[in-house]
């Protein structure tokens, strides 16, 4: 249920409260991105058979500390 709070304009620190820090940090021409594994999301909100897991998600930050741009989820 936490993935679906995350909404584009949450500062970072928003972000960590309700996800924590992401697994991952990564940098690419300017923007950066937070990546958040999500074997551990809710399996009531992703069952297997649905196939509607993501197996990660990117979060497009302006800045180490600055606010989500943009959501991306990535199924297998």
């Amino acid at each position: 249920a936490n993935l679906h709070k995350i909404k584009v304009g949450m500062s970072a620190k928003e972000v960590i409260k309700i996800l924590g820090k992401p697994t991952d940090i990564q940098m690419s021409d300017g923007p950066y991105y937070w990546c958040y594994s999500t074997n551990s999301f809710d399996s009531f909100l992703y069952p297997a058979e649905s196939g509607l897991r993501p197996s990660y998600m990117l979060l497009e930050m302006g800045s180490p500390n600055g606010h989500v741009s943009k959501i991306f989820e990535f199924h297998d």
